[in-house]
């Protein structure tokens, strides 16, 4: 293994613990430890469930520009890790061609507890809550300082991005969070259970850690569940499903990416080209393809549009082929998503 590993598997008894250079990392990584999420949901009672501020993920958007260190008092420091954001915007271009919806929660590019933050692993942890607590993995409580993971998997399978710092999610351990991702799976559902069926991210969890591996080129082997690094053995019990099958299925995912095996459209673009007669699809198709040819995207949607295509579809929950052009609008990545599909000769059948 790279950066001083030892070449041990980290579930081994026999892997050395591994603690924070910094001391207040180190502090930290103990408090860590010691409390768990249950306790920090208690405490917090219904602030651990306020809504936070977030947006969709743009492909296009482009990486933002370092930002120094700041005090950290009792939450997030601001700090600046380019190459962490453009990694975890690399794994979410992936990931989204695998089948994930992404957002992004407000400041998680310059939001961490260290700047020092070089993934070589990804931990798979679970919240104990049957509610996404976003607040409380942003901001942790004053003993143990947010953000505690890297990634939120909410109960609707949306992956969220929250810190590109080092977050205090893995505690004493065989794996420090400084070189870890930490991923937290809203669950399980119901509160104690175990298996895949409790957790409604577990499929979305898969595709995303899929993407990770695939991004860095790393062997399905480096992501692995907090129960298997915590230390002492069987402290942690996170997350409630075995990890062998779930490296068998990201594994599954890697090869199938790798195959150029071409994967089902997210449920709208679904949607849009299910809705199109041989003819619009036609005619949607050479229209992306002049507007690749011309660079000018957009003024031929436009045009295709004005053609009447537009009434060719209307989407679920909206009233009218006007609204909905105004929503494909503003879901232009998307299109163009299902518009290449079709000029790649996709059927259009989800």
């Amino acid at each position: 293994m790279s950066n001083g590993y030892p070449d041990i598997d980290p579930a081994s008894p026999d892997a050395p613990i591994w603690h924070e250079d910094d001391g207040e990392l180190r502090e930290h990584d103990h408090q860590r430890a010691a409390v768990s999420l249950e306790e920090m949901i208690a405490d917090a009672g219904e602030e651990a469930f306020a809504e936070v501020e977030t947006i969709e993920f743009d492909p296009e958007r482009p990486d933002d520009d370092p930002v120094l260190a700041g005090p950290g008092e009792h939450g997030p420091r601001t700090v600046g890790n380019p190459a962490a954001v453009a990694s975890m915007r690399g794994i979410m271009r992936i990931g989204r061609l695998l089948g994930v919806t992404y957002r992004e929660s407000a400041g998680w590019t310059t939001r961490g507890r260290s700047a020092i933050f070089t993934p070589e692993w990804s931990h798979q942890h679970h919240t104990a809550a049957s509610r996404d607590i976003d607040a409380l993995l942003i901001s942790g409580r004053p003993d143990v300082s947010g953000p505690l993971c890297n990634w939120a998997g909410h109960n609707d399978g949306v992956m969220l991005a929250l810190a590109a710092g080092r977050a205090n999610h893995a505690g004493v351990g065989t794996i420090p969070s400084s070189k870890s991702y930490g991923l937290e799976q809203t669950g399980p559902v119901p509160a104690g259970s175990y298996g895949t069926s409790a957790f409604p991210s577990y499929r979305s969890s898969v595709l995303h850690q899929a993407a990770t591996c695939i991004y860095h080129g790393w062997p399905v082997s480096r992501v692995v569940g907090h129960k298997e690094t915590a230390r002492p053995i069987r402290r942690k019990s996170d997350p409630h499903y075995d990890m062998g099958p779930f490296r068998t299925a990201i594994g599954r995912e890697v090869t199938r990416y790798k195959s150029g095996d071409k994967p089902e459209p997210p449920p709208e673009e679904a949607f849009f080209l299910a809705n199109l007669d041989a003819a619009d699809r036609d005619m949607l198709a050479a229209a992306f393809k002049a507007a690749l040819t011309d660079n000018a995207v957009e003024t031929n949607l436009a045009q295709a549009i004005d053609r009447g295509v537009g009434a060719a579809f209307i989407l679920e929950g909206t009233t009218s082929a006007d609204d909905s052009m105004q929503r494909w609008y503003a879901l232009g990545n998307r299109i163009a998503t299902a518009l290449e599909t079709l000029a790649k000769g996709g059927t259009g059948n989800p």
